[in-house]
This record gives structure tokens, sequence and C-alpha cells, in this order.
């Protein structure tokens, strides 16, 4: 019993680590539906000086580890608020 003890009587501070407070992420789901022939038939958010595939392609480019594939030729984009606003405002200049 002296070890158990030891380690009850240790100055080791036991107490959680304090948790940092920070602002929630918004993310946008951006939702992707294809024709059979693998073209876009619909996409969501996009900014009116793009079309489809461009919109598709500028999300690929730069946010493309956050798509995610789902059955029936449809798949989404799940991107935080900011960063998407970055995007559609670079995609307009």
């Amino acid at each position: 019993m002296p070890a158990t003890n030891a380690v009850l009587n240790s100055n080791v501070d036991l107490a959680p680590a304090a948790v940092a407070q920070t602002a929630p992420v918004h993310l946008v789901q951006i939702n992707v539906r294809f024709h059979p022939n693998a073209t876009i038939w619909e996409i969501g958010e996009r900014p009116q000086s793009l079309d489809r595939e461009q919109w598709f392609a500028a999300l690929c480019a730069r946010v493309g580890d956050k798509y995610r594939t789902r059955a029936g030729g449809r798949g989404f984009f799940r991107v935080p608020r900011e960063e998407l606003e970055a995007l559609k405002a670079s995609a307009l200049q």
C-alpha cells in the first residue's frame, strides 16, 4: 500500500486542462447533382458570374478535400461559411 499513498500524496495536478473557448464554425453544405453523363445538373451557392461547371471546378480546386460523394449522381461540399464567402469573392474577380 505504500506505493498507493505515494501516488495520492504526489504534487501532480490532476485537474483537467482548461478548454479554450472558440467561436463555433458554421458549415455550409453545397449540394451537387449530376446528369448521367457526369455534367453538373444542379449545384448550390453558385455566384451569378459562373456557370455550373466553372463553380464546381472552382470548389474542387480550393476545397476539394471537403467533397463527399453520395449515391445516385449526387455529392456535397461542407465548407465553413467564411471560407465560402472568400471563395465567392475571389470568383467574382
